[in-house]
């Protein structure tokens, strides 16, 4: 066997469970490290295919039947390494099986077995091989726990024998400390290409990859590095350890698994609503929107409008990995000027929309993954450069891939795309283009982004995907920003505002038109609504619906006769206590009649002044008189208004 450093020279190592799996790896990096192996598995086959393997490469090894649950294999194999290597210098208990069966269902057959096997194994383990890793100068004892030893695991049986191996590895490591016998234990997570993975269920294993922070489970020779490393003595000073071999799983996990579990409520939203191709899109947005306002309506009962297309743009394919590509540049205008293909070489969608429109047809498309917009150098200068934050030359700033040739042969090369096929699709293109004729295409082109022919070299290419910004339908609501039932009445007490209302700019063929505009209106609105109805009982008369279903609303007109209070305001209560302005008759008289009082307060004024001048001024007094009445007619009212105002904010009724 090819040697890779000689750390293990001389000495002689015990793999238990050694037949397969991890315990096979490291067996065989013990032997490349210069060990003598001794192969240890119940399993004989299995075991002398491993051990013959390693001699076959060059290395030292033997096997030995051992069933890790009698005492009496323990002692045989003891005396078996006494008689015929004369010392020992690591022990690794790596036999073991799975059970995942949880408390009220195990029975006590298959709990004993999981405790025999993983935990009384290693126990007679160590009893039997300490005294000769003593007699050899000391050694390592590696214990392979799980992390089921260090966190809660469903198997019940399992997850006690792993925790119970941490209480014998430090028990044991205290015990064996005068004897130089050093003793710790390792905790992967999920390993791969292992009996016990191969005898989960695809859907257990699926689950579990998805739980792990690294995104896939740890390959066998990882986690027996950690193991070499633990029975070496670059870890001389390591004792009673717990080494956990997990990709962050026990420290980061459960934050892990809540963005795993918010990414898959986005994907059922998004395979629901928009499409079920949901790892076409790329969310060009923050990423914190996982659909959580819908989800709470919907449990409330609102209703929802239609969520089936949403806002966003074409990207460089490269944003999926690169955050200098989003959520700018966009490359609607170079996509909506040229023409969009798949792997194929053939175009695929009807680039004469908005980018908004491609966006939302390239999310439902059905066919080859790969998708580029295909274009030359007159676009690439011309609406290349005319967006907000234009492709030209942000993108190739920015790290974007951009293919560049001056045939068409050379960019199919580059794109990955069969040549021919791409040569005859620019010429029927270009053909169309020159004669008027797009209408007449395989995927006829409207007309509504201006289509250019596609002959300047270089030609070019850029690898596109719709990006989604958030959807165009939402929590139906009225004008108001109440939040409506499936019966269009409202919910009482629930708003909303801002993007989570869809439909409101109008529908689903309409684009961004001003998300903070819209939510700080619609916010002003609920905030009045809710002032106006704090407190109060009311019912409702069908409110009109602004929400993209219900199409029917666009041509009722709205009126408050539609919607109204049935409010006592100016009454008793039905206790017979006076409510609302009832119990401030003053204000209330002010509020309800004050510019018929100020009038006549204005009349009598200007009376007053020309009886009492008339003796004086003769008829000059009346027009004196008329303009003091005009004069306190309007401050009076003034201060009426004010109080009215001032009324009306605090008691809205």
């Amino acid at each position: 066997m090819g040697r890779n450093g000689n750390r293990f020279a001389g000495k002689v190592v015990l793999v238990t469970g050694a037949g397969g799996g991890l315990g096979s790896v490291m067996s065989r990096m013990f032997a490349m490290q210069g060990a003598t192996v001794m192969v240890g598995d119940i399993a004989s086959d299995r075991g002398e295919t491993v051990a013959a393997s390693i001699r076959e490469s060059g290395g030292q090894a033997a096997f030995a039947e051992l069933d890790v649950v009698s005492a009496a294999s323990w002692s045989a194999l003891k005396e078996r390494i006494g008689r015929e290597i004369g010392a020992l210098h690591v022990l690794v208990n790596n036999a073991g099986i799975i059970s995942r069966t949880g408390v009220m269902a195990i029975s006590q057959e298959e709990w004993q077995r999981v405790i025999d096997v993983n935990l009384t194994g290693p126990a007679l383990g160590i009893q039997a091989m300490a005294p000769l890793l003593r007699n050899s100068g000391g050694g390592s004892i590696v214990n392979i726990s799980s992390t089921s030893g260090l966190i809660g695991h469903p198997g019940v049986a399992y997850s006690a024998s792993k925790w119970g191996l941490c209480g014998i590895t430090k028990s044991a490591a205290l015990d064996l400390l005068d004897w130089g016998v050093r003793v710790n234990s390792v905790h992967p997570a999920q390993i791969s290409d292992t009996l016990m993975t191969s005898a989960s269920s695809p859907g257990w294993r699926h689950a579990n990859e998805r739980a792990m922070p690294a995104g896939r489970p740890a390959r066998p020779e990882e986690v027996a590095q950690a193991v070499l490393f633990l029975a070496s003595e670059a870890s001389s000073y390591i004792n009673a350890t717990e080494l956990a071999v997990d990709g962050c799983a026990v420290s980061i996990g459960m934050a892990h698994v809540r963005s795993a579990l918010e990414g898959d409520f986005n994907r059922l939203l998004v395979e629901r609503y928009i499409t079920p191709r949901f790892d076409a899109l790329f969310q060009r947005g923050a990423s914190t929107g996982c659909g959580d306002g819908l989800r709470m309506a919907q449990s409330a009962g609102a209703a929802l409008t239609d969520c089936s297309r949403f806002y966003g743009h074409l990207l460089c394919n490269d944003a999926r990995h690169s955050d200098q590509l989003w959520p700018y540049p966009e490359v609607d205008a170079i996509a909506t000027a040229g023409m969009v293909i798949d792997g194929s070489g053939r175009r695929c969608v009807d680039e004469g929309g908005t980018g908004v429109s491609l966006a939302n047809a390239l999310a439902s498309y059905d066919g080859v993954d790969k998708l580029f917009a295909v274009f030359d150098i007159s676009i690439w200068n011309g609406p290349g450069t005319t967006a907000r934050i234009p492709a030209n030359p942000l993108l190739e700033r920015a790290g974007g891939t951009i293919f560049r040739a001056d045939s068409v042969a050379g960019l199919a090369q580059k794109m990955d795309v069969p040549a021919a096929v791409l040569a005859q699709t620019l010429d029927e293109y270009n053909s169309a283009v020159d004669t008027g004729t797009l209408g007449d295409l395989d995927i006829p082109r409207s007309a509504q982004a201006r289509p250019h022919a596609i002959r300047d070299f270089p030609l070019m290419a850029i690898p596109i995907c719709p990006g989604i910004t958030y959807t165009m339908g939402g929590i139906d609501i009225n004008a108001y920003a109440e939040v409506l039932d499936t019966n269009h009445q409202p919910i009482p007490g629930l708003f909303a505002a801002g993007a989570t209302t869809g439909g409101l700019e109008g529908g689903t063929r309409a684009a961004y038109i001003g998300g903070i505009i819209k939510a700080g209106c619609f916010g002003l609105l609920a905030a009045e609504r809710m002032a106006r109805l704090e407190g109060k009982s009311f019912t409702v008369a069908h409110p009109v619906s602004l929400g993209a279903t219900h199409a029917s609303s666009d041509s009722q007109a709205f009126s408050d006769a539609e919607y109204h209070d049935q409010v006592e305001c100016s009454g008793p209560d039905r206790d017979g206590k006076a409510c609302g302005l009832a119990r401030f008759p003053v204000l209330n008289m002010v509020a309800h009649h004050g510019e018929a009082l100020w009038m006549l307060a204005g009349a009598a004024i200007a009376a007053i002044v020309a009886a009492l001048g008339w003796n004086f001024l003769s008829w000059y007094v009346l027009p004196i008189a008329l303009a003091l009445g005009v004069v306190v007619f309007f401050v009076v009212l003034g201060i009426a208004e004010l109080v009215t105002l001032v009324t009306e904010f605090l008691m809205p009724e």
